[in-house]
């Protein structure tokens, strides 16, 4: 789940992965995968978006072209949204 927030500097990546997705590995290989997207889309890094990523319960078994999908699907979204910051 993805939430995104118009603001007046860069894009920044949050992630929130709890217990209940699993074990710290796998809580971790989340976030790796994550922050991995995030920092191969310069199109994200440049939209002055804050992004929130709430990782699910199924997130540890996504791969990291499966991640790549979800987050071009957030590309879109964000490219959708007004650019005016409240």
């Amino acid at each position: 789940m993805f939430v995104a927030s118009p603001t007046l500097h860069e894009a920044r990546l949050g992630v929130i992965v709890s217990k209940r997705v699993g074990c710290a590995v796998a809580r971790n290989r989340v976030k790796r995968l994550c922050r991995e997207c995030f920092r191969q889309w310069p199109a994200l890094r440049s939209a002055r978006v804050d992004i929130l990523v709430i990782a699910k319960a199924g997130a540890p078994r996504l791969n990291l072209a499966e991640t790549r999908r979800e987050f071009h699907r957030l590309l879109r979204l964000v490219q959708q949204m007004p650019s005016s910051v409240p």
